[in-house]
């Protein structure tokens, strides 16, 4: 079987709640989706977030360098493929929209992996099914007490018992505010994940945190940019409540770094950052000789597959955005997901 041809396109989707945090606004999530299509008819498919239609463009242009130098080799020789694309990028780098294409022509070749031994992709891996709890985190974007109230009510009925709130407000005493209204409203039945997108400064972080002390937060991300892992490694070792960080790291060989100087508790990867499954393949065993717990940032519908072989696994991010990419979408039913049992991951885009 030979790779023949990529297709690849932007997709804009609407979004649930509307997207406010310390480092956007949004009202739809922009995707590029992938199909790489072999010459047996079997094709695979990915995609990953492009946040606007300039960064689409890039991604499209890398994704032309790769269909270019991939036509007629073969897709189930997944490692082979992956350091091709890393040696042929040396020059570019491995982030941003390099990464990215990356991890989805990875993916997509995994898919056609499955598709082609008509397994599911947790299979082929070693891993079995399971069903996995998850948190809520479609809303509880940076809005008002009540708005945020009348959101934890539709997540608690839908089943949900852990849901991620935003912090980063200009007042931080809005930030504590809404807290406060959820921990008034729930007390300890439902887990709070607090996200502040790298809002603040280690100063801001440090006198949040003697504030936030009292709330019994599950975990509290990346409360300050992602590159200051010095300071990272402080807050995790001064502070009470376990720091979570990982989506903005890009490579293995960076979040290595993060794990050895103990940054974080907790680490989210985002598959588009990491390299794709192949690239989960190298971290998760550097992850679990250091035991550490770990989730997926986005992506459940793959992270469900991929954390099957990952014995330290944490609740899964439910976000919806990629749900209307499908024709069949991952369901997640009172507050779990579990992986399809169709051949790879079993997703056709509509």
């Amino acid at each position: 079987m030979k790779i023949e041809s990529f297709k690849f396109r932007e997709v804009s989707v609407p979004v649930r709640f509307p997207v406010i945090s310390s480092v956007r606004f949004s009202e739809e999530i922009s995707f590029v989706t992938l199909e790489i299509q072999t010459n047996e008819g079997i094709s695979g498919v990915s995609y990953a977030q492009s946040f606007n239609s300039q960064v689409a463009k890039g991604i499209f242009s890398i994704l032309e360098f790769f269909e270019n130098m991939m036509k007629g080799t073969d897709p189930l020789s997944t490692e082979a493929r992956w350091r091709e694309m890393w040696k042929k990028t040396l020059l570019f780098g491995h982030a941003g929209i390099v990464s990215f294409a990356i991890s989805m022509v990875d993916v997509a070749l995994w898919d056609v992996k499955g598709k082609y031994y008509n397994k599911p992709i947790y299979y082929l891996l070693g891993g079995e099914k399971k069903k996995y709890e998850t948190y809520a985190s479609d809303g509880l974007w940076l809005v008002n007490k009540n708005e945020a109230l009348k959101q934890s009510e539709q997540f608690v009925k839908e089943g949900f018992q852990s849901v991620k709130m935003r912090m980063g407000r200009n007042d931080y005493k809005k930030d504590i505010e809404v807290l406060q209204a959820l921990r008034t409203e729930w007390g300890d039945s439902l887990d709070i994940m607090a996200d502040v997108n790298q809002g603040w400064t280690k100063h801001e972080a440090e006198d949040m945190i003697k504030e936030l002390d009292s709330y019994n937060l599950y975990w509290l991300e990346e409360p300050i940019p992602t590159d200051a892992l010095d300071n990272y490694a402080q807050l995790n070792k001064d502070s009470n409540i376990r720091i979570c960080s990982g989506e903005n790291i890009y490579g293995v060989n960076n979040i290595e770094q993060c794990v050895r100087q103990r940054t974080s508790s907790f680490f989210t990867p985002d598959l588009q950052r990491i390299g794709g499954v192949t690239g989960w393949l190298k971290l998760a065993p550097i992850l679990e000789l250091h035991r550490v717990p770990c989730t997926f940032h986005l992506f459940p519908e793959i992270a469900v597959h991929l954390l099957s072989i990952y014995p330290y696994t944490e609740k899964i991010e439910w976000m919806s955005w990629s749900s209307n990419l499908f024709k069949e979408p991952i369901k997640c039913e009172n507050g779990t997901i579990s992986p399809s049992d169709q051949p790879g991951f079993g997703l056709e885009f509509k």
